[in-house]
């Protein structure tokens, strides 16, 4: 029995087996059917790419083992290329696979792969974000370009209060510490686990913040482009109950949200993706750092296996997580015109670091997203 590997762009078609298979396999959130249908309605409409999925059967009874959702997109050259699909509401950009189902076939998967790409006509793939566990798995780190980022996560023992003695005392003090000081202030409440039109303000509040954060600290505004935040409010509306998928919390000060976080509970792993918190008097009494706290006992008491902090090297993340999964950047290509989309990609990415790493660059960058930031919410009041 072999394998057969196809592209298809019908993603509403493969629905059911879309989610038959993620019954049966731990893939990540960000390629469950859920998220990227809600983000294909959303946050894609501002993009020029067709998303697509790769999918691997047995050739023999046809029973999907593997799917990858992808984008198509095209170069200003005339390549066309795959990436990731969801950008930056894809922390991680791998496969959902059935190991079981998938393993005798591993050796031929790299191979078939390439050909698949060939006979489709893409010139190359640039991937980023796959995790190495299944790189190596699947037998494609040998297309990797290198190291990529590297996420942070919790994995709980099977007694969750192991964990939690492994903490630096210190900081729990400090937490509680923070937390009695504040509710010296006012009538403070803790929410985790909104539902209905409290989870639609929390998540509303939650935007404001970050909005606010981007425009004081100088970085990229990712709400600028309105379908980022159609995407959370969709998301939101449609999966934020007490079984769905999208998780909101918060911790209010005098009915005001002080601090609040979006994120999502897939399986067993729960993913921490966009916290926030009020700057004013209150951002001192490190409000974000008490909910973390509550938002990863809450999930331990629940059964969670994974507490997932995503990408990112803040150093908070350090502090509080036992294990890193490491990411790899794809490059693969199947046809020959794909040499020239790599080296330019290659070239791009060289001069992009080369250039974050001298600090008059990302100060002028930093200055230039803070102006543009603060004069988008100007035209936005204005209207």
């Amino acid at each position: 029995m072999s394998i057969v590997i196809s592209i298809d762009s019908g993603l509403d078609f493969h629905e059911a087996e879309w989610r038959d298979l993620e019954g049966r396999c731990n893939g990540h959130v960000f390629q469950s059917f859920d998220w990227v249908n809600a983000w294909r309605h959303t946050a894609h409409a501002a993009k020029a790419i067709v998303p697509v999925i790769l999918i691997a059967r047995l050739s023999e009874s046809g029973r999907m083992m593997m799917l990858w959702p992808l984008a198509l997109r095209n170069s200003p050259i005339g390549l066309r290329s795959i990436c990731k699909l969801g950008g930056i509401h894809a922390d991680y950009g791998g496969p959902i696979y059935d190991r079981q189902s998938l393993g005798n076939h591993r050796r031929e998967f790299a191979g078939l792969l390439v050909s698949t790409l060939r006979e489709a006509r893409i010139d190359y793939v640039d991937l980023e974000g796959v995790p190495k566990d299944d790189c190596e798995w699947l037998g494609l780190d040998r297309f990797s370009i290198g190291p990529g980022e590297q996420a942070s996560r919790i994995v709980f023992p099977s007694d969750p209060s192991a964990f939690f003695s492994s903490l630096s005392k210190k900081l729990i003090a400090d937490i509680r510490r923070q937390e009695r000081r504040l509710s010296e202030l006012g009538n403070l409440e803790i929410v985790i686990g909104a539902t209905g039109q409290r989870a639609r303000d929390i998540t509303e509040a939650m935007l404001q913040q970050k909005a606010e954060r981007y425009i004081a600290t100088g970085a990229a505004n990712q709400f600028l482009m309105g379908g980022n935040r159609d995407f959370y409010r969709t998301a939101t509306e449609r999966f934020a109950s007490s079984s769905g998928m999208i998780h909101v919390s918060a911790i209010l000060l005098n009915g005001k949200v002080i601090a609040a976080h979006w994120g999502a509970k897939y399986g067993s792993t729960f993913y921490y993706l966009m916290p926030s918190y009020d700057s004013s008097d209150v951002g001192k009494y490190s409000p974000g750092k008490i909910l973390l706290d509550k938002l990863i006992r809450n999930m331990a008491s629940y059964g969670v296996r994974v507490f997932d902090l995503t990408i990112g090297d803040e150093p908070y993340k350090n502090i509080w997580s036992n294990e890193t999964i490491h990411l790899l950047r794809l490059n693969i290509a199947p046809r020959a015109l794909g040499n020239i989309g790599i080296f330019l990609n290659k070239a791009f990415l060289r001069t992009y670091y080369a250039l974050r790493a001298i600090r008059v660059v990302r100060d002028l960058k930093r200055n230039a997203f803070r102006g543009g930031n603060r004069l988008a919410g100007w035209i936005r009041g204005s209207k």
